[in-house]
């Protein structure tokens, strides 16, 4: 969800032209209470309404500025500056930090947690003779019933103890903080004949408030 507030302006003075924008956001978002349910290997678990971002505060500019260079409406000399945010939605803005989607095997309410594991049928009857429960490397061997079964890809699979990203809170509230980008912009455009033009121009693009994970 989000709150936005937007104004704008253009200014022609003579021969220039000026346009100025700036833009308020405050973005928030939260995950719903999530089941998965309970199945043969898998014990189940249920997590409460988790809060996402609680609050994000930015203003950005954007700004322009057109210059007829020669007065006759066919050369035009143009510089633009401007800010923009990441998009913000739980699917982009801290969406790792849904405890559903750390659920040790995957899931993250679309899929259910799994696992895999290696399994080696010794006498050739398709049955594993043997505990599927345990998540260790198993053989058993025994008159009509010969098993090898592989350690499980996860072993933390079944278990209560949360994987992946975890967040410092103080990353998802506060002034400045989302990830965005700086995007500058000077070029110059001729008319070569009427509605057709050639333009000439550098641009850059810098990125700031990257995130980095630390154990």
């Amino acid at each position: 969800m989000q709150s936005s507030l937007y104004m704008q302006d253009q200014w022609t003075i003579n021969r220039l032209t000026l346009q100025g924008a700036l833009r308020w956001d405050h973005p928030w978002s939260w995950f719903p209470a999530q089941t998965e349910p309970q199945s043969r290997f898998f014990p189940g678990a249920s997590f409460a309404r988790t809060d996402g971002v609680t609050g994000y505060n930015d203003i950005t500019p954007r700004m322009g500025a057109a210059y007829d260079l020669f007065g006759n409406g066919k050369t035009a000399l143009k510089v633009n500056l401007g800010k923009y945010l990441q998009g913000a939605s739980v699917s982009n803005l801290a969406y790792t930090a849904n405890p559903a989607l750390r659920i040790p095997g995957g899931g993250g309410g679309i899929f259910p947690p799994s696992t895999s594991r290696s399994w080696t049928d010794l006498n050739g009857n398709f049955i594993p003779d043997c505990s599927l429960s345990n998540p260790w490397r198993r053989v058993r061997q025994r008159p009509g019933a010969s098993t090898a079964a592989g350690q499980i890809d996860t072993l933390l699979f079944g278990s209560s103890q949360l994987i992946g990203a975890k967040y410092d809170p103080d990353l998802f509230h506060g002034w400045g903080l989302r990830p965005s980008d700086w995007s500058f912009g000077a070029s110059v455009q001729q008319q070569i004949f009427p509605r057709a033009s050639v333009e000439v121009g550098y641009y850059r693009r810098s990125f700031t408030m990257f995130t980095t994970g630390a154990r």
